[in-house]
């Protein structure tokens, strides 16, 4: 049997219970995806999977032997000639229309990101099983930022606290919201407009302030429920929203120190870590990325924002969003396989580092000339960490480029199969883009401010 569904499932939380069920109880035999979203009013992106009954345990060893097929199809191909091919398969290949990924089901079971046999190219694979890379979690701990559930009432345009609330000072502290805000690798205290409400004091230890005074207005509006069982509603107060109403001071959100590294949630045309110059606190559509020694911060930005790392961010992240869009997940951020510094000594990690600073430099200053050279410089001391030449090197570019391009082409429609009587490939018909587009081929990381 088949069914055409979200690819969501693949990689979210919520789906192990059905990747489970599919494991025990069928042989998965093709799992396709096309290049181009097949459904012009659909947001999201979808998958074929098509499953054969095999349950019971008497038949589990031929459910763990069964080879699952992973079938990308990149463009028009009869429905026939899909189907002939698929079943013809018996070890991956690809070919300018097609690529077969075959994965015994029995290594499925404890992978928990199914998406990327779809899409991963076989360079990706190989920097997973590099002997010398390890997961950056070895490296840094990763966490969520900050989520106030209510961001009308925590984060304010600068101007406007101070300006027209007049919140001293110390009751306020930069934050950052959305990366579209952030021009370069580096974030300076200049390029930070937005504010944090950080107030960790009870009431009663700040009569007089601005504060204070601030937190009565929030306590005396009338405030929407837009989550839950009781959205659609409204309260009086923020204090009173299910979200804040068990805080024993419910305008705090507690101590928080602003992290080295910020990397985002949510990435379009741009995969970057950035150095946090301005000591920002980051919302939720951001990680904050802490060094376990701080001698290892400028590699392990420089290993993320090589084009090793963009190709494992790329193959690594969610794309059932639809719109181009990638998302990461904390899990999938802390696997992530980055040189394995301790094995790589000082003056490895000294070279990545210093290699990293120049392209940080180069892209503030616009130069794009500098940026590719930098960019290269970079790339070749990471290449290097891992025992990789000057092809693997083009092959991981050429490798990112191409999963690159397959995502952001998901935010155009274009029927790659149709009705087996009538398949035709339809002209694509852009969608309209929220982000700027950068081609890595091109640009790289280079003018960020566009």
């Amino acid at each position: 049997m088949g069914f055409i569904v979200s690819n969501a499932w693949m990689d979210a939380r919520y789906g192990g219970s059905l990747k489970t069920f599919f494991l025990d109880h069928f042989r998965v035999h093709s799992v396709l995806e096309f290049d181009r979203r097949a459904f012009e009013d659909a947001a999201i992106n979808t998958v074929n999977i098509v499953l054969e009954k095999c349950s019971g345990m008497s038949n589990s060893g031929a459910r763990e032997a069964t080879p699952v097929k992973f079938v990308r199809v990149k463009r028009a191909i009869p429905t026939k000639e899909i189907v002939g091919r698929i079943d013809r398969a018996v070890r991956s290949s690809e070919s300018s229309d097609l690529r077969i990924t075959i994965v015994r089901q029995s290594r499925l079971r404890d992978d928990p990101s199914w998406s990327k046999f779809l899409r991963a190219p076989p360079a990706y694979f190989d920097l997973l099983e590099n002997p010398k890379a390890a997961p950056l979690s070895k490296f840094a701990e990763v966490n969520v930022g900050i989520v106030t559930y209510a961001n009308s009432f925590f984060i304010l345009p600068r101007k406007r606290a101070r300006g027209h609330w007049n919140i001293e000072s110390r009751f306020l502290r930069s934050i950052v919201t959305s990366p579209r805000g952030v021009r370069f690798l580096n974030l300076e205290p200049k390029e930070v407009s937005e504010v944090l409400f950080y107030d960790n004091l009870p009431k009663d230890e700040q009569d007089g302030t601005q504060a204070l005074r601030y937190i009565e207005w929030g306590e005396s509006l009338r405030v929407p429920i837009t989550r839950g069982e009781t959205k659609g509603t409204s309260v009086k107060g923020f204090q009173r929203i299910p979200s804040l109403r068990g805080r024993s001071i419910w305008y705090s959100v507690g101590k928080r120190e602003a992290a080295p590294i910020l990397f985002p949630r949510l990435m379009g045309d741009r995969l970057f870590a950035i150095r946090n110059e301005a000591g920002a606190l980051a919302d939720h559509q951001f990680y904050e990325i802490r060094p376990r020694e701080e001698k290892w911060l400028d590699a392990v930005l420089g290993s993320l924002n090589s084009t090793a790392g963009r190709l494992c961010i790329e193959a690594g992240g969610r794309t059932s969003l639809g719109e181009g869009v990638m998302e990461l997940m904390k899990g999938e951020i802390d696997r992530l396989p980055i040189p394995d510094l301790e094995k790589l000594g000082a003056s490895g990690v000294d070279r990545i580092a210093a290699s990293y600073r120049k392209l940080e430099k180069a892209v503030r200053g616009k130069d794009l000339d500098a940026i590719s050279e930098a960019q290269t410089a970079l790339d070749a001391e990471v290449c290097s960490a891992l025992g990789l030449g000057t092809a693997e090197g083009i092959a991981l570019r050429k490798a990112l480029e191409e999963l690159h391009s397959l995502r952001t082409k998901r935010s155009r429609v274009e029927v790659l199969v149709d009705h087996p009587e009538r398949v035709k490939a339809k002209p694509a018909r852009p969608r309209k883009q929220k982000l700027s587009a950068h081609s890595p081929k091109v640009k790289t990381l280079g003018e960020f401010d566009k």
